[in-house]
């Protein structure tokens, strides 16, 4: 029974990170409920308000190396119940605030280190376990507890508000984010260098392509050694393979990491690619700041009341669900990259810009939410492993930390044009035909992305010959013959 759960607790960690992220992001996924009452009870601009959720989001990305720091210190799992408690202690501080700074510091900086750091080390566990395959489908799993915190929760946090006010509010939301997260983070181990029967399900394909050479090895060796000289030289290659094949499958081999190792790591990351990815997530993330943070204020000003609008929060949140749910079962069966999929969101999001300029009534904002809820849901699953696709695999932590700066650059300044713009003119509809023109800039850096790696393909398909060809298999062969040899 023991080995049993072993093999598969891949999929408790997902469980758990499910949890977890239900917990934890509670309060940020529904920050937009409470803009209005915060910035009426402090006094603030809409600048201001908004601003602290841009914090809260901008934040989180840049948590990476604490995240990286913390896990050298305690392991995953320690670290992520200090993260926890720390996160449940600044929601709860935060509803004696008396100023737009002090929300800053304790629910900007303080909860925005702790709710990114907590999402780094689960999403490092998660590919651990999932580096190539059902990465997909484990992250829409996990993620899914965001989605059902705030499809269960915007209707109670609304009425909480409106009995009595953002700062009991607060303080609900910050009981809840223990009581709710804590117990499964304790279930949160990683992988190590423990080979696991899922992962090794995972990667059958790339077993079998090595399984060829390992195979015509121990023939060799059949015919050439002796029984003893067998069994000594079968326990060295089986060393080698497992070796291989935990670097193949993606499993953590613990290693110890200098600092010429990490800057090595680094100079393979940092790339054109690595470049105009950073500029599509940067500009992806701006507009979805404005649709996180500033929706409600929006929505109330377009005539648009509370009530109405923790119903359309709601039903973003059901289509998001639905879409998770989704990708979780056909999210490794698409017949295409996913950054392909991901270029599609991006496109869609100009057309849903432009919409949000001309909507005025409640059916309008309806369908635009349940558009939402597709386009939010394919940016928080796909993204990950989109960058892992996109730019290599061999440096995920690399490539999930280049990709949480980028995207905190991008909700740190987000919001501030369109609060900006709503403060001088009482209105965010200038703001979205930014957002409209941020759409078409971060398609266009992902479609130069997708053009310049199948050029770079193409150039290494033509300068490939079976000149080449003949030469590896040359080298195979002489490579065999060595160490059967030994």
């Amino acid at each position: 029974m023991e080995e049993w759960i072993k093999c598969r607790w891949g999929w408790v960690v997902c469980g758990a990170s499910f949890f977890i992220h239900m917990g934890m992001y509670s309060l940020a996924y529904s920050f937009s409920l409470l803009f209005v009452d915060i910035q009426r009870d402090l006094n603030a601009t809409a600048v201001e308000t908004g601003w602290i959720g841009s914090v809260i989001y901008g934040v989180q990305m840049f948590s990476s190396p604490l995240g990286t720091l913390l896990e050298s210190c305690f392991s995953y799992r320690p670290a992520l119940i200090l993260v926890i408690i720390v996160a449940s202690a600044a929601i709860f501080v935060s509803s004696f605030a008396q100023s737009v700074q002090q929300l800053f510091v304790t629910l900007g900086a303080i909860y925005g280190l702790a709710l990114g750091t907590t999402w780094f080390i689960m999403l490092c566990v998660i590919v651990q376990y999932y580096p190539a395959k059902n990465t997909v489908r484990a992250l829409s799993f996990a993620t899914l507890g965001g989605t059902i915190a705030i499809l269960v929760g915007s209707e109670p946090i609304n009425m909480s508000v409106e009995a009595f006010g953002w700062r009991r509010t607060l303080q609900f939301i910050g009981a809840f984010t223990l009581i709710l997260s804590l117990p499964p983070a304790v279930l949160m181990f990683s992988p190590k260098d423990k080979v696991y029967e899922s992962s090794r399900r995972d990667f059958e394909d790339n077993k079998e392509a090595i399984s060829g050479s390992t195979s015509d090895i121990r023939i060799h060796q059949q015919k050439v050694c002796t029984s003893r000289e067998t069994h000594l030289h079968q326990n060295d290659c089986d060393r080698r393979e497992d070796e291989k094949s935990k670097v193949d499958r993606g499993d953590v081999v613990t290693t110890t990491k200098t600092t010429a190792t990490r800057i090595e790591r680094w100079k393979k990351v940092i790339c054109v690619d690595a470049c105009l990815f950073s500029i599509f997530t940067v500009t992806c993330a701006m507009l979805w700041a404005v649709f996180f943070i500033n929706i409600i204020s929006y929505y109330e000003s377009v005539g648009i009341t509370s009530h109405q609008g923790a119903m359309l929060l709601t039903i973003t949140a059901t289509v998001e669900m639905v879409t998770k749910v989704t990708l979780v079962v056909i999210g490794e069966r698409f017949p295409f990259k996913k950054t392909y999929l991901l270029l599609t969101k991006v496109i869609g999001m100009i057309g849903l810009s432009l919409a949000m300029v001309v909507a005025t009534t409640f059916p309008q904002f309806v369908v635009l939410s349940c558009v939402t809820g597709i386009f939010r849901a394919a940016f928080n699953v796909i993204l990950w492993p989109c960058s892992i696709e996109t730019l290599g695999q061999s440096c995920s932590d690399e490539v999930i930390t280049l990709t949480s700066i980028s995207r905190g650059i991008g909700f740190l300044t987000g919001t501030i044009p369109a609060g900006a713009i709503y403060d001088k003119f009482g209105s965010y509809r200038v703001s979205f035909l930014i957002v409209a023109t941020t759409s078409l800039v971060s398609a266009l850096s992902l479609s130069m992305v997708l053009l310049r790696q199948k050029l770079v393909r193409r150039r290494s398909e033509v300068s490939t010959g079976p000149r080449q060809c003949n030469e590896s298999k040359k080298n195979l062969y002489l490579r065999v013959v060595i160490e059967t040899s030994v």
